[in-house]
């Protein structure tokens, strides 16, 4: 059988998958849970840490790289990020801003995309604006360094602690840049997500209405 044969199997069918790095895992295949099985996304459960780093996908690569995953194997979207609430609560926001007029401008629609997804949408901005702050100043850190560098060359009784301090600082507003600029990203798909589910739901519903 070949690998595209074995990567669509059914369920009932699922096995080992011989990948590159199968040696390094044991041989037991996660059984594919049931229905009820199945766990809540728990990313808003974990620390920062795990957030920063989605360690907390880590479970279902480890299953996905043993045996190829299946939908009941992935997670379940928590109740209050499910569309039908979000469209719920747009709808509450647009009713308020509103307020009895019939005709709804573009202005109405963004205050109340924003008052429904207020918390993703300042999420996503402050970490960006956390990276381009540590972008921006690394470059004035790494100038520092540059300078002790060449000032260390012409005074032996130079104290070379500062220099390490500037190196460090450098390399870890780099990693931080790094990471908020990554995670600031994959908050904002999430947000465009939410939006683009949102004003689907508004147009199935005006089109059924």
């Amino acid at each position: 059988m070949s690998d595209s044969e074995l990567e669509k199997q059914t369920p009932a069918e699922a096995a080992m998958q011989k990948r590159l790095f199968t040696f390094l895992f044991t041989k037991k295949v996660p059984p594919i849970p049931q229905e009820d099985e199945r766990k809540v996304l728990p990313e808003k459960r974990v620390n920062i840490i795990s957030q920063f780093f989605f360690l907390w996908m880590n479970p279902l690569l480890v299953v996905g790289y043993k045996r190829t995953l299946q939908y009941e194997d992935c997670f379940k979207m928590d109740d209050e990020e499910k569309v039908d609430k979000l469209y719920q609560t747009f709808v509450g926001h647009l009713e308020r801003l509103k307020n009895g007029d019939k005709k709804v401008t573009k202005m109405m629609l963004l205050k109340a995309l924003h008052s429904t997804l207020i918390f993703d949408t300042w999420t996503a901005l402050l970490i960006k604006v956390a990276s381009d702050v540590s972008t921006c100043c690394a470059p004035l850190l790494l100038k520092k360094l540059t300078d002790f560098v060449e000032f260390s060359t012409l005074d032996d009784n130079v104290y070379y602690g500062r220099g390490a301090g500037y190196a460090v600082g450098v390399a870890l507003l780099i990693t931080f840049g790094s990471l908020t600029n990554n995670y600031s990203f994959y908050r904002a798909t999430v947000l465009s997500c939410k939006v683009r589910s949102i004003l689907k739901r508004s147009l199935l519903e005006k089109s059924f209405h």
